[in-house]
């Protein structure tokens, strides 16, 4: 059978103990938590897309030219026999 989901109040106290310096191990033995529980709750979360939505604003097509063709020209010299 599943276990709970963690509540807010719990997620705030796993970053509690660990701004106090508490390890994974000890803050999973405390709350009586899965060490993996504990580490899935202090790893940091994604970061929100910027203003132009992770698209950048100008391409230098000329240097993607030159990498694509060195790419090409570098890729087939030990394909020759």
């Amino acid at each position: 059978m599943a276990k709970e989901r963690t509540s807010v109040r719990m997620q705030t106290q796993i970053k509690t103990l660990s701004e106090q310096s508490y390890s994974i191990r000890s803050i999973a033995r405390i709350l009586r938590l899965s060490r993996r529980t504990v580490r899935k709750y202090l790893e940091p979360t994604a970061q929100p897309p910027s203003e132009s939505g992770g698209w950048v604003n100008t391409v230098d097509w000329d240097s993607q030219r030159t990498a694509n063709s060195r790419d090409k020209l570098g890729g087939d010299k030990g394909s020759r026999v």
